[in-house]
């Protein structure tokens, strides 16, 4: 964890040493002690059961259910949005520490009021900057390329005005010079990510674009996406240069893509009439779709949907709808956005839209107009399990035996967890009709699905009482710790990872045997090899490598991805010693079984390009591959 230049290394280290996790997080859940550690409603997702566990004895916390974790401070930074110094004095303050340093420095005249003056003055140079493309997209015969573009786009001035689109010419210092004129410096300019260059010679990061502020849900601009002109990249094409067709900002201080969604400084507005949000792949999208008068739509900007991104919508509303590209591309992105969303935020109502001939939203509007485009919202939503129909019919060739078998598993398994038997029963006669399998044999079927295993406490998901983890109760063996539902999400080759690195962190004697047994090691996955390159080298630096401490090494992580993990690998149960014949059989799913699940992937893709070519005789090879790599799996489990 970072240190903040203007709080002393030995202060942070004392609050960290003093402030007891549980007496902090507890301020904000109800928690109730159930074996060694401290269990309650998760405070960053919605459930129905509490997975939200805090480790007293190494200083962490980690949802069971959304997966997030971290120490005292990273827990008050996720929930509060503070900065890391911000959240290092709110727990000294919460856990009543006293120590030998003037906090509220940070806040009179001292850094935290020039942190503040600098995000204002990015602010303002966003305004000014938004101002001025604006204006020579509008007023200017520069502009000219840029308004005939979006007029054969099908945008009106009402709209272009609405959205402040501009265009940044090609002059590369035009703009530079015009900032300069404004009072900003270049320093000021760089750290607004909107000029590239060093020293004097700065120029326009966007220049030849046509210019789409983002604002943040308070309506103030804080980056840009620059767009290319048609001709501008048949001409690209033409040369074999390769430009990107959107340009965004980057991170900046006051952008940060993980949590950006485009329009929700007016769709939070037309939310509280509709009482959707409308989620879109893609910022022209949502302007169309507004154009077209549905008014509530958001996107992220180039990004999958992230935690953050599902927590603010939640925020929002209680109801989702998902209206990404109909080809293929986009039908997978709904599928994975559709599982996110009802794993991160199970009680938002979620639907789905599926535009026809393959469509994007915008392409949708500009061939069937305005009026089909909102027919299709108020008429044609469907329900998580019939696009799932929809998408597995596509993904999956029905008039095959192994694509109709993939198809009647994908669709109960989603069956099984409606829970509901009148909506199961609904789901069954659907997929009767599907297959042409009796109601009584996918009924049968359905039965015997096991699906997942309840946890010791009777409630799938829900922590067992007399554990100090949900993740003790699986079995060091991989096979057994597949059908725990908490590490459902993880393959066998992740789970053999986490146990692994388990051991490298509590048993000093693994080191040597791996050592022994694997000379040059490298994990399967790049997120548990880069823990274990992290590891390895905070180590090194021990003047006693045998008092490794786990919860010291978490502390040392800045990545969000690589903190949840190691929380997770910190959990998992199993015997105290890293036996040989364990570590033979982690090194062998590791290796082995990785290279044999990659092949598969990578079967199953080519297969359903041979399909989609009309080449059936090459998918049934490849199948047949396919099918084989999966008995060879089925013999290791």
């Amino acid at each position: 964890m970072p240190v903040a230049n203007f709080i002393p290394n030995e202060i942070v280290n004392q609050i960290k040493a003093e402030a007891d996790i549980v007496d902090v997080i507890g301020q904000f859940v109800d928690l109730e002690k159930r074996g060694k550690n401290h269990f309650g409603y998760c405070p960053f997702h919605e459930e129905n059961t509490p997975s939200f566990s805090v480790n007293e004895e190494d200083q962490f916390f980690h949802c069971f259910s959304c997966k997030r974790g971290g120490n005292v401070f990273s827990f008050l930074m996720d929930l509060e949005n503070y900065s890391f110094p911000e959240a290092v004095e709110k727990t000294a303050e919460l856990a009543g520490i006293q120590v030998d340093f003037d906090f509220a420095s940070l806040h009179q005249g001292g850094q935290h009021n020039q942190v503040n003056a600098k995000h204002q003055r990015l602010y303002q140079l966003h305004a000014k900057l938004a101002d001025l493309y604006h204006y020579l997209l509008t007023a200017t015969k520069a502009g000219d390329p840029g308004r005939t573009y979006l007029a054969e786009r099908g945008l009106d001035q009402e709209t272009i005005k609405t959205y402040q689109i501009g265009y940044a010419p090609d002059q590369s210092d035009l703009i530079y010079q015009q900032l300069l004129a404004d009072g900003f410096t270049n320093e000021e300019m760089l750290a607004a990510g909107v000029m590239v260059g060093h020293g004097d010679r700065l120029q326009d990061r966007f220049r030849g674009r046509l210019i789409f502020p983002l604002r943040d849900d308070q309506g103030r601009v804080a980056a840009f996406s620059g767009r290319l002109f048609q001709d501008q990249l048949a001409n690209d094409e033409a040369s074999g240069s390769h430009q990107a067709k959107y340009l965004n900002s980057p991170e900046t201080e006051i952008f940060h893509k993980r949590d950006f969604l485009f329009n929700l400084d007016l769709a939070k507005q037309e939310v509280r009439r509709s009482g959707q949000l409308v989620l879109f792949e893609g910022f022209m999208d949502v302007i169309a779709a507004h154009q077209a008068g549905l008014k509530n739509g958001v996107a992220s900007m180039g990004t999958s949907l992230t935690d953050q991104h599902i927590r603010i919508l939640s925020q929002q509303t209680k109801q989702v709808v998902i209206a990404y590209d109909g080809d293929r591309a986009g039908l997978d992105a709904s599928q994975r956005a559709l599982d996110h969303i009802r794993h991160q935020a199970p009680k938002l109502e979620v639907s789905l839209v599926v535009f026809p001939q393959q469509l994007d939203p915008d392409d949708f509007i500009q061939r069937e107009g305005a009026d089909r485009f909102r027919q299709v919202f108020s008429d044609q939503q469907l329900t998580p399990f019939n696009f799932l129909r929809l998408y597995y019919r596509r993904k999956y060739n029905l008039s095959l035996e192994w694509g109709k078998y993939q198809y009647i598993e994908a669709l109960l398994s989603e069956i099984k967890q409606a829970q509901d038997p009148l909506k199961q029963e609904i789901y069954l006669q659907e997929l009767a009709q599907d297959t042409d399998i009796s109601l009584e044999t996918l009924t049968k079927q359905l039965q015997q699905l096991d699906l997942s295993q309840p946890s010791p406490s009777g409630s799938a998901g829900q922590p067992p009482a007399t554990s100090a983890s949900p993740y003790d109760q699986v079995s060091l063996a991989p096979a057994k710790a597949r059908s725990n539902s908490l590490l459902a999400d993880y393959s066998l080759v992740e789970l053999s990872e986490l146990q692994l690195f388990h051991y490298l962190l509590y048993d000093p004697e693994a080191w040597l045997q791996l050592e022994l047994k694997a000379p040059v090691f490298m994990m399967a996955t790049p997120l548990m090899q880069r823990l274990y390159i992290l590891l390895v080298a905070y180590r090194d630096q021990l003047a006693d490598p045998s008092l490794l401490d786990a919860g010291d090494f978490l502390d040392h992580l800045v990545n969000r991805d690589e903190q949840e993990r190691l929380v997770i690998a910190m959990q998992i149960g199993g015997p105290a010693k890293l036996s040989a014949d364990l570590l033979t059989d982690l090194l062998y799913n590791i290796s082995t079984r990785a290279q044999l699940e990659a092949r598969k992937d990578e079967l199953l893709s080519q297969a359903q390009e041979a399909g989609l070519a009309n080449d059936f005789s090459r998918q049934a090879d490849l199948y047949t591959a396919y099918l084989d790599v999966l008995r060879q799996l089925k013999k290791l489990s």
